[in-house]
């Protein structure tokens, strides 16, 4: 399961970075979608996509908060797959079900 999680990550940094460098302006929505389709079927057949809004994720603050608990500790429960990283840029997102689970 972490390894899935992983590899469904690194899709999602990949159609992120691939999409924020494109010159939009000149990029139609039949193309970015072509683009979209084409990491899709790259992926195996147990692995899909997820798309988080940003409703959906919290900062690495906004857990600490939360938790009442560091950032170092934070970066520990990311490290050992505790949480769920998104990078969003050079954005580092949790996925608030996953918070809200863990402080269970």
């Amino acid at each position: 399961m972490k390894t899935m999680m992983y590899q469904l990550l690194l899709s999602v940094q990949n159609i992120e970075e691939m999409v924020s460098s494109l010159p939009l302006d000149n990029v139609s929505k039949e193309e970015i979608k072509f683009k979209l389709e084409s990491l899709q079927a790259d992926l195996k057949p147990d692995e899909r996509l997820i798309s988080y809004s940003e409703d959906e994720l919290m900062t690495v603050k906004e857990v600490g908060i939360e938790f009442g608990v560091s950032h170092s500790k934070i970066v520990d429960m990311r490290q050992k797959g505790e949480l769920t990283t998104i990078k969003r840029g050079s954005a580092v997102r949790l996925i608030k079900t996953e918070v809200e689970a863990a402080k269970e």
